[in-house]
């Protein structure tokens, strides 16, 4: 539940209504904040009714504030309206203070929306005899923070990687085959390959054999990377690395999933190191990886004369020259 944009128009007689702020402090609660100051509050007379324009506070909810000038030594008191566009009801905390007087707390009370509440703030006496800090600029400034109570009604994680990682692992309803380097076949489903990497949408989407025949063959890369590539195409999770990392990257790189490569990188970063320094560089200048490249360049600025004596180091020499 967000506020709406723009703001209602409001009658010129009104006392316009700012909102401040929004936010979910957990799963369970939006709280939003309002500040509502009145110009040249001491012209108002006894007895007068001030209104707010209707401000919008959700989909469903809007509300205005009342401000009834009272009587000498009587509250000042404000009343919060509340207005429910659906059916459904919403349980929340309404909060009501001055924040100019430091001697009261927030005064608050639970309601059941469309539920009405009356506030009192202070007594009129106090506000009048108190006018230099309370009526800074002849403005009086009254504060209104609402939270509301979402359902507490659980809601299921999402299985959605496992369901899909499923339709891998179990072949369900595949519609074509890879073959993979090793000769190997695994079995797969064009809308997800295609959904996932671009390659896989140009291949598919177009007359080609692979199309035609059901069955791509991938010369480069073995039945582990492919696996593990198609087990992050279906998941979306971090696939196994520890000992196909620079086949892994090659085989992203190729079918252009920018998330596995990244994941790739963070994985070669976390091993960086005076001996792999050279080999990583290298790595991120074939695959253009801009981030990896610039730390492993900082890595051999601060470690050369280590980095220098490594064979990788001086393999990586001989093929510049």
């Amino acid at each position: 539940m967000q506020p709406r944009s723009p703001r209602i128009p409001f009658h010129i007689s009104y006392s316009d209504i700012v909102f401040v702020d929004t936010c979910q402090s957990d799963h369970n609660t939006v709280t939003y904040s309002y500040l509502w100051t009145i110009e040249n509050y001491q012209a108002y007379s006894e007895e007068q009714i001030t209104y707010s324009p209707h401000e919008t506070l959700t989909n469903e909810i809007e509300f205005k504030l009342e401000l009834e000038t009272p009587k000498h030594s009587y509250d000042l008191s404000v009343h919060f309206v509340p207005k429910c566009s659906g059916k459904e009801r919403f349980k929340c905390k309404v909060c009501v203070w001055i924040p100019a007087d430091k001697e009261k707390s927030k005064s608050f009370k639970i309601l059941t929306l469309p539920e009405s509440a009356k506030f009192d703030l202070i007594k009129y006496n106090k506000l009048s005899d108190n006018s230099e800090i309370l009526l800074e600029g002849d403005k009086l400034t009254i504060a209104c923070e609402i939270i509301i109570f979402k359902s507490s009604i659980p809601v299921l994680e999402s299985k959605l990687a496992d369901d899909l990682g499923a339709l891998l692992e179990e072949e369900t309803l595949s519609d074509v085959t890879i073959v993979t380097g090793d000769g190997q076949k695994i079995k797969a489903h064009r809308l997800i390959l295609s959904a996932r990497s671009p390659v896989f949408m140009a291949m598919f989407k177009h007359p080609s054999k692979e199309n035609e025949l059901g069955c791509i063959t991938i010369p480069d890369f073995n039945y582990n990377v492919i696996r593990e590539m198609l087990r992050f195409i279906y998941t979306d999770q971090k696939p196994n690395m520890a000992d196909i990392i620079e086949e892994l990257l090659a085989a992203a790189d190729k079918y252009c999933l920018d998330r596995l490569k990244a994941m790739c990188a963070d994985f070669l970063l976390s091993s960086l190191s005076a001996e792999n320094a050279a080999k990583l560089l290298k790595l991120a200048d074939l695959y253009n990886m801009e981030y990896l490249k610039s730390r492993a360049v900082e890595f051999i600025k601060k470690n050369i004369d280590v980095v220098w004596e490594t064979p990788e180091w001086k393999q990586l020499l001989n093929i510049k020259t």
